[in-house]
């Protein structure tokens, strides 16, 4: 006598489904089977019928075998399911067992099918029979837990109705009512109101083959405070299927539902890191060559633009070039910003004077709608900060302020003293014990929403109009604050301005006075200079600029020609200018081999790479100097006389 076989068919071909059919009662199986050919079809047939194994074509014209594999299992069933297929590829066949196929038979070797579907089928037996071992001893478990009276769990038994008809000693205490006042009343009065259809739902859903349910809710404790329950509930019926009782352990899960969200804002914190993460690298990995072109880009711009007189039409082509080179440098130390991995000077300063330094250059950006005011406090602000850095972050600040207040405004700064303890730590969620410098920016603008202010310092994340912003601004404040060992917050609600909170570690060096930069004429020389630069670009260019202005220059184009040169033009040479990273020996390498053999030799480097390298080749914890790329001319030149002339 044939097995009974019910095989739903995933096939657009009543040839190859009649195939398959007979393929399977030559096998000794008596199929009852359906053809379908879509989506629709196929979950429709699901709905309505219980099969014992799938087939499916790879390939249809409107469906294929990984959609009704993924449909299947959508459905929650554990059928086998085997794909019988005409044409298929080996990466296709590894495809599609990863997503969950048993087997892959192809059309021209159906003799294989009705083995694979014997295999398939005893396996679908065994893991049945191993979840049902699983569910019974389950229900054993629970039945052994809901006879302990005196277990720290809340137990509780109730009719049909909800009518409590048994409670523990820890249910008594739970609610501060003794068992008496308990038994008689409903378990529901216990569950806030908005959340008791949703229980009753899942109580109705049980049945003799599913009797257990997990939930949790909301209570109101006897102390007026709101606490969470979970529970795990088991329905009883008799022999004929009828329903007898409900038995219910719980157990509060306050404290764990807090730990909960403290793992899931440190899981969203370390995602933030490793997005920061991921972002440097990207950012130090472009930074060196990009660098590299925009310095000769920018270099040459200067130069055609010195031969140019203002009355000239191609002088504001020239601008407009050099305008761009310039915004395409600050993206790329944007990313650094952002990544932490741009080069800072930190002094002692006191933070009050950087805010009175840049108060006229705030009031600019912020234009005359906007009143700025600054309420600064008379005690010591010092703190270890690169100048030039945190006025960076006042004018993000501002700049998106000013933004956040169209129709004008109010924008404050305030600084004082705090100390952070544990207590604030612990509540806030960020901070470390120690004295600080709060720093708090203001404004009455349009404010933000919480969904805003989650993901207000991720790059490139803006509220503005396309093309009105890159969305570093903030996501550079936040990148410099942390590199500054500090913390930054913001507090906002639509409609009630903004307010960040920034702070910096207090120090008790001395400070320094923060300086307005000087600007002195440009000078050349006639010293010799050792160029040594791998990039031809940049190395072509550099020459040509250090002659323009009455420099001899010996170059190299890599580590050990460096060497070479040197060994030639020793006697005269008076300054080594060396990229940090080169072939065959990195600047800083040929930087110790000649300081052997000319230890007073001065020495500038030069690199496009990020902070972290220049860290790594030891280069500004000996205190030597260097220029980040793209580096103008100007500012080269200048460096330059500085080095020779002190």
């Amino acid at each position: 006598m044939n097995i009974p076989l019910a095989v739903l068919i995933i096939e657009d071909s009543d040839d190859d489904t009649l195939l398959i059919v007979r393929e399977l009662r030559q096998a000794g199986y008596d199929p009852r089977y359906e053809r379908v050919e879509t989506a629709q079809a196929m979950r429709k047939a699901l709905e309505q019928q219980m099969w014992d194994i799938v087939v499916s074509d790879y390939v249809m014209p409107s469906f294929s075998g990984l959609d009704a594999l993924k449909l299947m299992q959508e459905k929650g069933l554990d059928l086998p399911f085997i794909i019988v297929t005409g044409n298929i590829t080996e990466d296709m066949a590894v495809e599609a067992m990863k997503a969950g196929a048993h087997d892959c038979v192809m059309k021209g070797k159906l003799s294989r099918l009705a083995p694979a579907v014997q295999r398939e089928l005893r396996e679908s037996e065994g893991r049945k029979r191993r979840r049902q071992a699983e569910e019974k001893l389950r229900q054993i478990e629970e039945q052994y837990r809901a006879v302990i009276e005196d277990m720290p769990a809340l137990i509780c038994r109730f009719l049909p109705d909800g009518t409590l008809t048994f409670v523990n000693e820890a249910y008594s205490r739970y609610f501060n009512k003794n068992s008496a006042e308990l038994i008689g009343s409903n378990f529901l009065h216990f569950i806030p109101e908005h959340e008791r259809t949703h229980v009753r739902k899942l109580y109705s859903s049980l049945t003799p083959e599913k009797p257990i349910i997990h939930y949790e809710h909301t209570v109101l404790a006897p102390d007026e405070t709101i606490r969470w329950q979970r529970w795990i509930d088991r329905a009883i019926f008799n022999p004929h299927g009828v329903l007898i009782e409900y038995q219910s352990i719980g157990e509060d899960v306050t404290d764990l539902k807090k730990a909960e969200e403290e793992k899931l804002r440190l899981r969203e914190q370390l995602l933030q890191a490793q997005k920061m993460e991921a972002i440097g690298q990207l950012a130090g990995g472009i930074a060196h060559d990009f660098n590299n072109i925009l310095t000769a880009i920018m270099g040459y711009v200067h130069f055609l633009k010195a031969s140019l007189t203002a009355d000239k039409p191609a002088r504001k082509y020239v601008d407009q070039i050099l305008s761009a080179a310039e915004r395409a440098a600050k993206l790329t130390q944007s990313l650094l910003a952002f990544s932490r991995k741009q080069i800072i000077n930190p002094k002692p300063l006191r933070l009050n004077e950087i805010v009175e330094h840049i108060q006229k250059l705030l009031l600019r950006i912020i234009g005359e709608d906007v009143e700025l005011s600054t309420i600064l406090t008379g005690k010591d602000t010092g703190v270890m900060a690169d100048a030039g850095q945190i006025e960076q972050v006042l004018m993000n600040l501002a700049a998106n302020a000013r933004d956040a207040m169209p129709e004008g405004g109010l924008l404050r700064i305030e600084t004082e003293v705090i100390e952070l303890d544990e207590a604030f730590v612990k509540m806030h969620g960020y901070g470390k014990n120690g004295r600080y410098v709060l720093m708090t920016v203001t404004d009455t603008g349009t404010g933000m929403d919480q969904g805003i202010r989650e993901r207000i310092f991720e790059p490139f994340f803006t509220t503005k109009e396309f093309g009105r912003g890159t969305g570093l601004g903030l996501s550079i404040v936040y990148g410099i604050i942390k590199q500054h060992e500090g913390f930054i917050n913001v507090y906002s609600e639509p409609g009630k301005g903004t307010t960040f909170k920034i702070y910096l570690p207090l120090i008790t060096a001395r400070t320094e006075e923060v300086q307005p930069e000087s600007v002195s004429p440009l000078a050349g020389g006639s010293e010799t200079i050792l160029l040594a630069e791998d990039d031809d670009g940049v190395r072509i260019f550099t020459k040509s600029l250090l002659q323009k202005f009455g420099y001899t220059v010996v170059e190299a184009s890599d580590g050990e020609d460096a060497i070479r040169r040197f060994r030639e033009y020793q006697d005269r040479i008076h300054l080594l200018l060396i990229d940090v990273i080169m072939p065959k020996k990195n600047g800083k390498e040929v930087y110790d081999e000649i300081t052997k053999v000319t230890p007073e030799m001065k020495v500038l480097f030069m690199s496009g790479y990020t902070a972290d390298i220049i860290h790594k080749k030891g280069i500004a914890e000996e205190g030597l100097d260097f220029v980040l790329k793209p580096v103008s001319p100007t500012e080269l030149l200048r460096k330059l006389r500085e080095l020779l002339d002190r």
